[in-house]
């Protein structure tokens, strides 16, 4: 029942004002799928986006849990921790952390 996804991306030009630009992002999740029709899962997500350019990042954390009450209605909750580290358009160390309740519905 354990499924873990990663991916690392960068990217680099130049924006409309001429200026170079670089960033590289970092993202990690596993889930672990319980139940007879795998229907719960608890999982774990970390993503980490930098500017090298100008020294900016954003850290995003994330846990949760989740129930398939059908195949297409899905159930969670999860505990997010997002911080913003040199921004000048957030302020600095901005970020929001706290819990979340969502449904989704798939057709």
């Amino acid at each position: 029942g354990l499924e873990v996804f990663g991916t690392y991306e960068t990217m680099s030009g130049i924006t409309m004002t001429d200026a170079n630009t670089r960033f590289n992002q970092l993202a990690l999740e596993g889930l672990y799928y319980l139940g007879e029709k795998r229907n719960f899962f608890g999982g774990i997500r970390y993503n980490n986006v930098h500017d090298t350019e100008n020294d900016i990042s954003v850290n995003r954390f994330q846990v949760g849990a989740g129930w398939y009450l059908i195949p297409s209605v899905l159930i969670k909750a999860e505990y997010v921790n997002q911080r913003y580290y040199n921004s000048s358009i957030y302020g600095e160390n901005a970020g929001f952390n706290g819990f979340m309740i969502e449904t989704a519905v798939s057709f």
